[in-house]
């Protein structure tokens, strides 16, 4: 069993191993960032961006990859922190069940089932690596239970200390879990001192946690708490983000096999188990999609779930035989998921090519914008924000020392800002639409659009369109300069003075 998710963990990291731009959403735009503040006090410093640090709650890459990258590279320490991540995670839910039921069983396989899910698939690398840390901890406070008290308040406090700069999102499903068996004791075994201390230390450092999240401006403009319901049920669907017809098919597989097995009393939760089922479910339902400056909160939920949940169910198979066939559908089902990465990938590698290849024909320190090309109603085409090409213009920041409008460095998020020159430049990170673009440049302005996007013919220098490859809108103003099967570059050509001038 050891020896299958070993093979099966390393089968999974040879894409993001061997691949230059592993395809997730954001990697290229975390990747670029960690260019940033790796040069950031060098001469070969980026000159559109500065420094901002402050206490946020999802800086684990930010303070790992940039010192690490100093020793071997900011690409190779990007990747290892990716890796890391990934091995964290899958390790850490084996662990969980080696410690609360003392067998080497499937929450591994599963966890690897779950590895290409939508948080993984966008490149949410920090909460990744801080959920790889929560799920450890739960297994060190899991095994710590009968130990002293002053041994699991030390562990507790690094934990969340960890966590709180990691992702928010990782130490409340840490804190989450931890609360719901603590919680599950004290009903069982009554208020007695070990119980009510337990929640004691639980509770120790979480207002320390909250004062300096408060004093430490960690907030961004797009805080706030959006509940989006009806994509609740869509989203248990989505195992594997890279292929429909694999989650579909994984979802069913376990579905009826959790089915058959409980019905014929051969799988159930033990008594904690229970609790953490029940309240796992009632938190997806209640846990909104932007949770402060976490969208997608509900989504990172359901890995999470996913990856503690087997430790605690009881398996009633005496044969061999059975047990066997359940790890076999597992292991099938965790290298169908991996294998569905592949062409994804492949056609990533060719569109990061294509843009790469744009970068030689921009002048010095270019000035980017990035926009869609999808209609309002988004007929024409996917969305682009679900895809991997929709960052990897922010390349430019790494390649070319430019100005990217979508870079990740928003105040109160992330540890970098556009300097303070070049603040008008920031457009946020929603992608205006070509067909908005285009009005402008034949003489439309919109109040409510910031000023570099009612003067985006004089203010960038070139214009990188995501999405269904359209006709030049502007063909006196831009000139393409390559594109991909889902990305168009052009070089804004200045406009001319009038003539006497």
């Amino acid at each position: 069993m050891a020896a299958l998710f070993a093979s099966l963990l390393a089968a999974s990291l040879v894409l993001p191993i061997a691949s230059a731009l592993p395809a997730q959403v954001d990697y290229a735009n975390h990747l670029a960032r960690m260019w940033v503040l790796a040069r950031l006090d060098g001469p070969d410093a980026n000159p559109f961006y500065g420094s901002d640090w402050g206490f946020y709650p999802n800086l684990a890459m930010d303070l790992i990859v940039p010192p690490l990258g100093r020793w071997i590279g900011v690409e190779a320490a990007t990747k290892a922190f990716l890796v890391a991540g990934l091995v964290l995670v899958a390790t850490g839910a084996a662990a969980i069940e080696w410690v609360w039921a003392r067998r080497f069983g499937i929450s591994g396989l599963v966890a690897l089932v779950w590895m290409n899910s939508e948080p993984f698939a966008y490149g949410f690398l920090n909460f990744v690596f801080a959920l790889g840390l929560a799920l450890w901890g739960i297994a060190a406070w899991l095994a710590l239970a009968r130990r002293g008290w002053l041994l699991r308040l030390g562990l507790h406090v690094v934990l969340v200390a960890a966590l709180s700069v990691g992702h928010l999102v990782a130490l409340g499903i840490y804190g989450f879990t931890l609360g719901v068996v603590a919680l599950r004791d004290l009903w069982t075994g009554g208020p007695t001192a070990r119980n009510l201390g337990t929640f004691a230390i639980l509770a120790a450092p979480m207002p320390v946690v909250a004062g300096l999240l408060l004093a430490g401006d960690g907030a961004s403009d797009e805080t706030g708490v959006v509940w989006l319901w009806r994509d609740k049920l869509f989203q248990i669907l989505i195992v594997n983000s890279y292929s429909m017809p694999v989650s579909l098919v994984t979802v069913g597989v376990l579905t009826m096999a959790g089915y058959v097995l409980a019905r014929e009393g051969k799988l159930r939760f033990d008594a904690t188990g229970r609790w953490l089922a029940v309240g796992f479910a009632l938190l997806y339902v209640a846990m909104p999609y932007r949770l402060l400056d976490s969208v997608m909160a509900d989504t990172r939920l359901l890995p999470a779930a996913a990856m503690i949940l087997p430790a605690f169910l009881q398996w009633r198979l005496p044969a061999r035989a059975p047990r066997v066939s359940l790890v076999a559908v597992l292991a099938a089902l965790a290298l169908a998921g991996i294998l569905a990465v592949v062409p994804v990938q492949r056609s990533h590698d060719a569109e990061a090519q294509a843009v790469l290849a744009t970068f030689a024909q921009l002048p010095p320190h270019p000035r980017i914008l990035v926009a869609h090309s999808a209609t309002p109603d988004r007929s024409s085409g996917a969305d682009p924000d679900g895809q991997p090409v929709r960052h990897l213009a922010v390349l430019a920041v790494r390649d070319v020392d430019a100005f990217v409008t979508v870079l990740f460095a928003a105040k109160g998020k992330q540890p970098i800002l556009p300097r303070p020159e070049f603040a008008s430049l920031d457009a946020g990170l929603a992608l205006p639409s070509i067909d908005t673009l285009a009005a402008i440049g034949q003489g439309a302005r919109y109040s409510g659009l910031p000023a570099a996007m009612n003067e985006w013919l004089t203010t960038f220098d070139a214009l990188y369109v995501i999405g269904p490859v359209r006709e030049n809108p502007l063909p006196g103003a831009l000139t393409a300069i390559g594109h991909g099967r889902s990305i168009v570059a052009y070089r804004i050509v200045p406009p001319r003075a009038p003539a006497g001038r």
